[in-house]
């Protein structure tokens, strides 16, 4: 016994390559699949006229210009769309796993310096962020510590050759958070 297709009635078939129970079910079925072939070749037809090419571009270009995204993640109701989301038990979860990715990379690598060492560092900066020439009122607790060579490729070399990285005071600068951050894995001297 076989199940048809379009009506899901239980059939004996005749031939072992029958998918439907009678000729009108094999003929809702051919209806079926031509208005979908007619559907697919309208829309390849519309997606070739030039109404179509210029609604792509500035749909393309509102939605990836970055300046857009940096308008609306300043607003408010971004802003309280993320706390809301990180209120969930899904936002809470993503927070954890970027917070224990952020320690094995840590734990990955070794730093072989003094804080003394890295408040001198800081004081050579004179309350200005190296990258950006911004100033800060209390430089040490506004200028965070950034790695010259990131973590990401220190946690990789780990794992490729199982020997950790050592940071010594010549291989990490004071930043300021938003250039840190916006760095990423990149390598900013």
């Amino acid at each position: 016994m076989k199940k048809c297709i379009i009506c899901k009635k239980d059939y004996s078939p005749k031939v072992w390559n029958q998918k439907y129970c009678s000729s009108e079910c094999h003929k809702k079925h051919k209806q079926n699949y031509n208005t979908l072939k007619k559907r697919k070749n309208y829309i390849l037809k519309y997606q070739q006229t030039d109404k179509y090419k210029l609604y792509k571009k500035r749909y393309r270009k509102t939605n990836t210009d970055k300046e857009y995204q940096k308008k609306y993640k300043q607003t408010d109701k971004f802003k309280s769309y993320q706390k809301q989301w990180n209120r969930t038990a899904k936002g809470k979860f993503n927070h954890l796993k970027k917070y224990l990715k952020r320690r094995e990379r840590e734990n990955n690598c070794i730093h072989k310096f003094t804080i003394a060492e890295w408040k001198l560092k800081c004081d050579a900066c004179n309350g200005f962020c190296p990258s950006c020439n911004k100033s800060f009122d209390c430089h040490l607790h506004k200028l965070t510590l950034d790695h010259i060579l990131a973590l990401y490729w220190a946690n990789k070399y780990f794992k490729a050759t199982g020997m950790k990285w050592v940071y010594t005071i010549n291989q990490i600068q004071p930043l300021c958070l938003s250039c840190n951050s916006s760095k990423q894995h990149k390598t900013i001297i």
